[in-house]
């Protein structure tokens, strides 16, 4: 079994780390002009795809409802988003691109090897795997770049989780 990550081959020399399960939680929109709903997000659904075609990962998706983001599939009570999106943002409101998932790092808790947070705001994107890595993208550059804008942006937020899961399997 092996993961592309940052355009390397990675295969598991102490055992199988497979599979990854990622859940990937969608915050919804931004309350700002110009906010795009989880349902219109091209982008959204185009990393959901890709991620799902990924060796080795196992994806499942969650998204905001009335401000609230489930923490497990079967409930209905959550953390409300606009907290979460507050974690996301400096005091100027723009993106953590660097730094978003230190402030998640409890979310790390979920079942799941990898929770990443999907934020789309007007601009940018930011994925970001809860105590492990955040990157950020132009929407623009995700919208016209194909599977290769979106691996970037995965390998970036994904990328020091994957290499502990092969190291540690």
């Amino acid at each position: 079994m092996s993961l592309v990550v940052l355009g390397l081959t990675m295969t598991a020399l102490a055992g199988d780390p497979c599979p990854m399960t990622f859940r990937i939680s969608n915050l919804g929109p931004l309350a700002k002009e110009g906010a795009v709903a989880p349902a219109d997000d091209a982008v959204y659904k185009a990393l959901v795809a890709f991620a799902e075609r990924q060796d080795c990962a196992q994806i499942t998706t969650v998204v905001a409802v009335d401000g609230a983001l489930p923490l497990t599939p079967n409930t209905t009570d959550g953390l409300g988003t606009w907290r979460l999106q507050e974690l996301l943002v400096d005091g100027s409101g723009a993106f953590r691109c660097t730094d978003a998932h230190v402030g998640l790092s409890a979310l790390s808790a979920v079942p799941e090897v990898g929770h990443l947070i999907y934020q789309r705001g007007t601009r940018r994107v930011l994925l970001s795997t809860a105590a492990w890595g955040t990157a950020c993208m132009d929407v623009a550059a995700l919208e016209s770049g194909g599977d290769a804008a979106l691996a970037k942006l995965w390998a970036e937020a994904t990328g020091a989780l994957v290499k502990w899961r092969y190291e540690n399997p």
